[in-house]
């Protein structure tokens, strides 16, 4: 039986990925994996309700431009000498500003996003790119 909203599907490693397409017309993956078809369904059963109600809202914990991850990751850095933190600020004023990335969760430069299968990694990132990051 096909779905009327949404997509689920299998991924290699046996665990199952859902997404749709939300009311602005971009698709939304579902933040997780699940381990079994009825619990991905279930997610998007949940999401289709709350685009009915009027109450769905897109999730954008965790997205911030890398240059905004990591000027609040130099805050957090307590362990480091002044001149450090100092030659690391230099460092992305010098080679970040021109670049406005979007993080999801920011780890690395790896991707996990189907459309591009880990082309971030070792190929570079244009401005623009979204980078999915690896949990």
């Amino acid at each position: 039986m096909s779905r009327r909203f949404g997509t689920l599907r299998e991924l290699p490693s046996g665990r199952f990925q859902a997404s749709f397409i939300a009311p602005d017309g971009l698709r939304v993956n579902a933040p997780v994996t699940f381990a079994s078809h009825a619990d991905a369904a279930t997610w998007l059963t949940t999401q289709q309700t709350d685009i009915i109600r009027g109450t769905w809202k897109r999730d954008d914990r965790g997205r911030m431009t890398l240059r905004t991850y990591s000027i609040k990751w130099l805050g957090g850095r307590t362990d480091l000498k002044p001149r450090t933190s100092a030659l690391y600020a230099g460092l992305l004023d010098r080679h970040m500003s021109a670049y406005d990335l979007t993080c999801s969760g920011w780890y690395g430069l790896t991707c996990r996003c189907s459309a591009c299968s880990g082309c971030h990694v070792g190929g570079g990132v244009a401005a623009g790119d979204e980078v999915h990051a690896v949990a």
